[in-house]
């Protein structure tokens, strides 16, 4: 009974998901499947598999921070972070690329983190933040975001 319960605690998060990605029909024949730090739930047919990890998830735990991202000042950040919607209580985020990146930055900033893209790639299952970080520079929301994480 157990693992049922998983599942279906499992499948509402995905619905919740697509629900935010925008979709107002969910009554299609879609497929869902689970992959860390994926940007988007779509259908079958355009969906890319990254892992193994479906709905039977005995292995579930909670993220586990690197030191420095566990003090009692950068706790303050991601509870901060998480009253916001920026990250999730698994200190994951629920921000696009670009705007993830900016979170991080400013985030290492405060902590003084050197090795800051790494550290936070290797928490949030991404690659190539800097770039992100970079093409944030470029665009006009990224100001308004940029104004908000002065009261982080």
């Amino acid at each position: 009974m157990k693992k049922i319960d998983k599942a279906i605690k499992r499948m509402s998060s995905v619905i919740k998901t697509l629900h935010k990605t925008g979709r107002k029909n969910c009554s299609n024949n879609y497929t869902f499947i689970y992959a860390p730090g994926a940007q988007h739930v779509g259908p079958i047919d355009t969906q890319i598999v990254i892992g193994e990890k479906a709905f039977d998830s005995d292995d579930e735990q909670e993220t586990e921070l690197p030191d420095c991202l566990a003090t009692k000042e950068a706790m303050l950040l991601w509870q901060s972070a998480m009253d916001k919607g920026w990250v999730d209580e698994n200190y994951q985020p629920k921000l696009s690329r670009t705007l993830s990146a900016l979170l991080a930055y400013e985030m290492a900033k405060r902590l003084k983190i050197k090795d800051k893209w790494k550290t936070f790639e290797e928490l949030w299952h991404r690659n190539n933040m800097h770039s992100d970080y970079n093409k944030a520079l470029t665009q006009k929301q990224s100001l308004e975001f940029k104004d908000e994480l002065k009261n982080l």
